[in-house]
């Protein structure tokens, strides 16, 4: 198969990357109940560039205060997931 990238291109995609590294970004993964519309978080995690987890948490859905049918996550924690979305986004991360 032919390369069909070019040095050049190669080489700002390069720096580009590099930059976008050493800015430190953060990253932030969810788990949801689906796609539409009224699909909700149902667990988050923030993490660093370096893979360093800053924060990870089951979110309770609003209106399943206890056990969760829709994720199995929730299923095997007695009580349901300690935070609704509106109170984990709220809080502060750690210094």
């Amino acid at each position: 198969m032919t390369d069909i990238v070019t040095p050049s291109a190669r080489a700002q995609a390069t720096s580009l990357a590099l930059a976008a590294l050493t800015s430190r970004p953060l990253y932030l993964d969810t788990e949801t109940t689906g796609l539409g519309a009224g699909a909700e978080i149902v667990e988050v995690c923030l993490l660093e560039a370096d893979g360093s987890v800053l924060l990870t948490s089951l979110v309770r859905r609003s209106g399943h205060p206890g056990r969760c049918r829709a994720h199995p996550r929730h299923q095997r924690r007695r009580g349901g997931p300690p935070f609704t979305w509106p109170e984990l986004s709220g809080r502060r991360l750690p210094n």
